[in-house]
């Protein structure tokens, strides 16, 4: 029986509202030191570049890997814009297979986000067969019962409530695209037998500025690729 695909909700709009609002954090200089001491380095779950950026203006010898195109794309546009051009691949945390061995590998909020415990071993796995000898792992993980308030939904009556419901409009955020944007989540299900529960839905709406909405997009945990293609850089 076929394994199940990560899963996650990084591509169109909400691709976009990453590279518009995720920028910045004490991440950037806390990872900094390591692949300043030991490079290459591979960016994984490099996202929109939030991190990488930073770390090439600076001179640095860093790759990055996701498995969002969309957010790829968005990263390679923000780069072009400053005379920037990152080597990028595209491939899943678990499937990665990349031509290259780095003395520094970093993994910001992206392990365990939409995959299983298998996948999540494998990808460690995987990592460990990317780095150079003596070479360097860093990785940040959030425990899965981080979220106080998804606790109740153990219980099967409290699973009862779910999905919740929509939640009312709240805060927009100007864009430099010149678009509104808002962002909004809610627990649609609760997987017992993973104990996670699953925020799948994610609405984000661009509002243009000088007229009413005209488009809306909800987006679920999106089913992934399979990328069991060789690896290649994405320019």
């Amino acid at each position: 029986m076929e394994k199940p695909s990560a899963s996650t909700w990084h591509y169109g709009v909400v691709a976009r509202w990453w590279a518009e609002f995720n920028e910045g954090g004490e991440e950037i200089d806390y990872f900094r030191r390591y692949v300043e001491a030991g490079q290459p380095a591979l960016d994984v779950a490099c996202g929109t570049g939030r991190l990488l950026l930073p770390y090439l203006r600076a001179g640095l010898d860093v790759d990055g890997c996701d498995i969002s195109e969309d957010m790829l794309a968005l990263c390679r546009e923000a780069a072009a814009r400053e005379d920037l051009t990152p080597t990028l691949y595209a491939q899943a945390m678990h499937e990665l297979d990349l031509p290259r061995r780095y003395r520094t590998i970093i993994v910001c909020g992206g392990l365990g986000l939409g995959s299983s415990r298998e996948q999540d071993l494998e990808a460690l796995r995987r990592l460990h067969e990317h780095l150079e000898p003596g070479g360097v792992l860093l990785l940040d993980n959030e425990v899965p019962y981080a979220d106080a308030g998804l606790w109740k939904y153990w219980l099967k009556e409290n699973r009862a409530d779910l999905p919740r419901p929509r939640r009312e409009p709240g805060e927009r955020r100007s864009g430099k695209d010149g678009a509104e944007y808002e962002l909004r989540s809610r627990v649609v299900e609760f997987d017992q037998g993973r104990g996670r529960a699953d925020a799948g839905t994610r609405r984000l709406r661009p509002r243009p500025r000088s007229r009413p909405v005209q488009r809306r997009r909800a987006v679920r945990g999106r089913r992934l690729p399979r990328l069991h293609r060789a690896a290649r850089p994405l320019r």
